[in-house]
């Protein structure tokens, strides 16, 4: 069972422009940019969504539109 309001908040955090480098890039362990990282937050985020809507019926759109899960504003030139 998941708790998609905690895992929400969570994934928040993780996201934040505080815990990524510059260039918008999430380390893949202890700091570490240079190992390659798994898409892990966008399957997360995904899941997430999935297991609310399943719950629910609806999945949360808005959540999946939330700035810290867009490159866009973190992006070198963007």
């Amino acid at each position: 069972m998941v708790d998609p309001d905690f895992a929400k908040q969570q994934l928040d955090l993780m996201l934040r422009e505080l815990y990524l480098h510059p260039n918008g890039q999430i380390p893949a362990y202890e700091w570490n940019f240079g190992d390659v990282n798994p898409p892990v937050h966008a399957w997360a985020t995904l899941f997430i969504y999935n297991a609310e809507k399943e719950r629910t019926g609806k999945g949360d759109v808005a959540f999946l539109k939330r700035p810290s899960r867009s490159s866009s504003s973190t992006s070198p030139g963007g």
